[in-house]
């Protein structure tokens, strides 16, 4: 490998222009000479995805056909990337994934980025790994300007979504998605609170287009989701006048395409009727619809716990 160091720049350059990221972090643990001049000449890239699990005695991490696990070891990170396992001695097995990452993410434009937290050591979701916070909180430590289009995080609240969030690029992130973990395995009452009032300040929450937070209980007015062209979300009830908020501003939206709510409680069901006015297609109160602009609109409301807006056009 010390011929590879003494060839020509430009030939170097030429060289790096071919590899995909596998190589790239694979000779990131040559030697300290290609790992520097590695971190200003990696070529621009747009990634499809990048799926990251953290735990708290590893990182896994894939993107295209390529997966990369860092995982703690008595020396120090054990690298698995190829069919020879790596040892990095003396470092850390977080400390060595964020160095890889933030290469990638200082070069790259990300279609999606999925993070997802093992909590729980077990398959029914119940018992909980507690060492498992401080790993989180020095992995998520510090990014910076990481362009990406979609946000996947399945966490436990809001506390880590706000160490990522603020740190991608608000001009590129167009989708938002906030994921409880035990998603599949709640019961409606069990559903937990999520703190928003931090986040609905972001310009990152501002700027996306499409917002679900699932199954969460919101604590903030829908007034902050005015902006979007799509999402889902869950609240404890909902107001008639916001709800009318929605519909103003998603009529004017020419990207508009759907909104789905979910409540638990009605304010005033002819409060609703005296700010929409009479419904035009109702069945029994357990369904009851508003079109607007010539019918290319809907507003409908479900069961008294479901609603959702629509453009029918698209």
């Amino acid at each position: 490998m010390d011929l590879l160091t003494e060839l020509p720049t430009i030939a170097l350059d030429l060289i790096l222009k071919n590899v995909d990221w596998k190589d790239i972090i694979s000779l990131r643990k040559v030697n300290f000479t290609i790992r520097n001049y590695m971190e200003d000449v990696v070529p621009t890239a747009n990634l499809t995805s990048i799926s990251i699990t953290v735990a708290s005695d590893n990182i896994s991490c894939e993107f295209s056909d390529t997966k990369v696990e860092y995982r703690k070891h008595l020396d120090g990170c054990l690298v698995v990337c190829s069919k020879i396992p790596l040892i990095l001695r003396n470092l850390d097995f977080v400390t060595a994934c964020r160095a890889d990452l933030a290469v990638i993410f200082r070069h790259s434009r990300i279609e999606e980025l999925n993070l997802y937290f093992t909590y729980f050591t077990d398959e029914m979701f119940s018992v909980k790994d507690e060492n498992l916070d401080p790993i989180i909180d020095r992995f998520l430590w510090n990014f910076n300007d990481i362009k990406v289009t979609t946000l996947h995080i399945e966490s436990l609240g809001a506390e880590h979504v706000l160490r990522i969030l603020p740190h991608l690029e608000p001009k590129t992130l167009e989708t938002l998605r906030i994921w409880y973990q035990k998603y599949h395995y709640r019961r409606r009452e069990e559903i937990p609170g999520f703190e928003t009032d931090e986040i609905v300040e972001l310009d990152q929450w501002k700027q996306a287009k499409t917002l679900s937070l699932r199954p969460y209980r919101l604590n903030c007015g829908l007034m902050h989701f005015g902006h979007v062209s799509g999402g889902f979300i869950y609240v404890d009830r909902v107001n008639p006048k916001d709800l009318f908020y929605l519909k103003e501003n998603f009529i004017k939206n020419p990207e508009f395409d759907y909104f789905h709510i979910e409540y638990d409680q009605f304010d005033n069901y002819n409060e609703l009727l005296s700010v929409f006015g009479p419904s035009d297609d109702r069945d029994d109160l357990q369904r009851a619809e508003w079109y607007y602009n010539d019918r290319k609109f809907r507003f409908v409301i479900e069961n008294f716990n479901d609603i959702s807006f629509h453009m029918v056009s698209r």
